[in-house]
């Protein structure tokens, strides 16, 4: 059975990521264990939480429709225009944060989510004044 974590991404856009980090964690785990059967398991154990992450961003990406422009377009717009206002505050978009291979996709995603509740905010108090 092959573990989750080998599977490939639906988006070509994080596979380098993703390879530099599988290829890490894979031989970490060979290293620290004696048989194969223990590295895999292993190897899916620490790569699960990032698969779950990946997953759910491509999702998030890869919506069809009316409901594509609300999670894929408009967040790439609010993400360039706050992190040209404060980019010590705001990343990039999620797309550019992929690219990166210091992120993982657990962190990666729940920065964003707290970068979207900020700027729900910062936009809210906007609106209402």
């Amino acid at each position: 059975m092959i573990p989750i974590s080998f599977s490939r991404p639906r988006s070509s856009f994080s596979s380098n990521t993703i390879n530099l980090t599988r290829r890490k964690v894979l031989r970490q785990s060979i290293e620290s264990t004696n048989t194969m059967k223990e590295a895999t398991h292993l190897f899916s154990k620490e790569r699960a939480n990032d698969s779950k992450a990946l997953v759910q961003i491509s999702r998030e990406l890869d919506r069809p429709g009316i409901l594509g422009v609300f999670t894929f377009i408009i967040p790439l717009v609010i993400d360039s225009i706050f992190n040209k206002m404060a980019p010590r505050v705001f990343s990039p978009n999620t797309i550019a944060m992929l690219q990166k291979s210091e992120n993982s996709f657990c962190s990666l995603r729940h920065r964003k989510r707290l970068e979207r509740m900020g700027q729900i905010s910062i936009l809210g108090s906007f609106f209402t004044l």
